[in-house]
C-alpha cells in the first residue's frame, strides 16, 4: 500500500474546520483538498446578476431558496466529496422545516449555475457538470463570460448553447422563468 493510499481521507466536517482556520476556500474531491482561487470582478458581477434574476423570480413566486457564494454540497452522498456551487436553487419542499443547514448540504438542488473563470479548464468544467447531473441536479447552467454564452445541461442528456437574444429558461420548479442571455452581460 502506498503512502497516499495509507493516508486518511479528509471529510466535509474536517474541511469546514480547515476553512475556518485558514480562511481559504476549498472543494473536497475523494478526500483531497482542492484550493479555490478568488474570482475576478466580472465573475462576481455576473454571479450577482444571475443570482439576482433567479432570486427575484423565486421570491416573487415563493418557490424556495437561492444560495450563492460557492455553497458546498456532498455531491456523491459521501463525506469525502464536497463541490461548491456559484449559485444553487432549491425548491421549498426539499428544505427541512428547520431551514437551510449551516453545514455543507446533502440536499440536491434543482438548478446549479457555474460562472467560468479565465483559469478554469474545460475538462474540469465538464467533470463538474457530470457530477452535478449524477447527483440529481435537474439543470446546470455554465456561464461563459468571455463568449457571452450560457451552456445549458439537463438530466435528459440534452444541452444547448445560448447567446444574445436567446431566452435562458427555467424548467421544473423554475418553469416560467426566462431572461434573454444578453441581460446577464449588460453593464
Amino acid at each position: 500500500m502506498s503512502e497516499r493510499e495509507a493516508r486518511t481521507k479528509l471529510t466535509g466536517d474536517e474541511l469546514l474546520e480547515i476553512q475556518a482556520q485558514t480562511g481559504k476556500r476549498y472543494e473536497l474531491i475523494d478526500g483531497e483538498l482542492v484550493e479555490m482561487a478568488p474570482t475576478g470582478g466580472s465573475h462576481g458581477e455576473i454571479e450577482m446578476t444571475v443570482g439576482a434574476l433567479v432570486w427575484n423570480y423565486v421570491r416573487q413566486h415563493r418557490l424556495g431558496h437561492v444560495l450563492v457564494g460557492e455553497v458546498g454540497f456532498y455531491v456523491r452522498n459521501d463525506p469525502y466529496t464536497v463541490r461548491g456551487a456559484d449559485i444553487a436553487f432549491i425548491r421549498a419542499e426539499k428544505v427541512p422545516p428547520e431551514g437551510i443547514p449551516s453545514s455543507f448540504l446533502s440536499i440536491v438542488p434543482d438548478l446549479v449555475v457555474e460562472v467560468v473563470s479565465p483559469n478554469d479548464r474545460s475538462a474540469d468544467i465538464a467533470a463538474k457538470v457530470a457530477e452535478w447531473l449524477a447527483f440529481g441536479v435537474e439543470t446546470v447552467w455554465i456561464v461563459y463570460p468571455s463568449e457571452r454564452t450560457v451552456h445549458v445541461h439537463r438530466q435528459s442528456d440534452t444541452s444547448q448553447v445560448l447567446s444574445g437574444d436567446d431566452l435562458l429558461e427555467g424548467s421544473g420548479a423554475l418553469a416560467g422563468f426566462n431572461v434573454p442571455v444578453r441581460a446577464i452581460f449588460e453593464e
